[in-house]
């Protein structure tokens, strides 16, 4: 219960992320106040980095918070049923070690931040580029090369690779999620970790490569944010 709650909020807040990066120049520009933001005396760099900023690092913070704000409060709230079993079996909901999961999972936070990277600036670059319907665009157009992709080469090598990093993240939140064998397997004191550790996720070759094609793509955003500036 307190992982799947833990999880939860992570995906609603990722969603919302979603939802928040392909309007984040779209409205902008849709109302005009692009004209406002290019006349402030800061670089276009600083303004689609804050915009990145609160879509990443803003929605994963608030998700990270939510979090342990959540297994601090079910901890407390436990339904009553389940507590009286466990204390039958002379087991507590508050063995579980809540500093090991706030570590835990802030770097499972800034994993997702470092794979999803791409992704996040994929969508402001689709925010950027497009001039209606960004949300249909930005997942549309990888599901039609995707399809283009498997007609004719005959595989689906191309979204499986382009969704790599989703199913990755699944999978180490599904490799480090502990204490499936249930309570028989729990000794009454005893300490218990709900995650593993994320940390040699983090410290790989794939969160280089995918800084690096965040890196480019954001260039390439902030390239079509100045060329759409005399049509905006």
């Amino acid at each position: 219960m307190l992982r799947v709650g833990a999880s939860f909020i992570n995906v609603a807040l990722l969603v919302l992320a979603l939802f928040y990066l392909v309007d984040a120049v779209y409205k902008e520009r849709s109302d005009g106040s692009t004209f406002f933001y290019r006349g402030l005396p800061v670089p276009d760099v600083c303004i689609l980095s804050s915009k990145l900023a609160a879509g990443m690092v803003g929605f994963l913070g608030i998700s990270f918070l939510l979090g342990v704000i959540w297994i601090f409060f079910a901890q407390i709230t436990f339904p009553v049923r389940i507590g009286d079993l466990l204390e039958g079996a002379g087991l507590s909901a508050y063995q579980i070690s809540s500093m090991d999961f706030i570590r835990d999972w802030l770097v499972f936070h800034v994993l997702q931040l470092a794979w999803l990277l791409p992704f996040a600036v994929y969508f402001l670059l689709v925010s950027t580029a497009t001039r209606s319907r960004p949300l249909l665009v930005g997942v549309g157009l990888p599901l039609l090369l995707g399809i283009l992709w498997r007609f004719l080469v005959g595989d689906n090598a191309f979204l499986r690779e382009l969704t790599a990093n989703f199913s990755l993240i699944g999978d180490a939140l599904q490799e480090e999620w502990l204490g499936t064998e249930g309570p028989h397997y729990v000794t009454t004191g005893e300490s218990i970790e709900l995650f593993g550790s994320f940390s040699g996720y983090l410290l790989s070759l794939r969160t280089v490569v995918s800084v690096l094609i965040a890196g480019g793509l954001f260039g390439l955003t902030t390239f079509t944010y100045r060329k759409n500036m005399p049509v905006s």
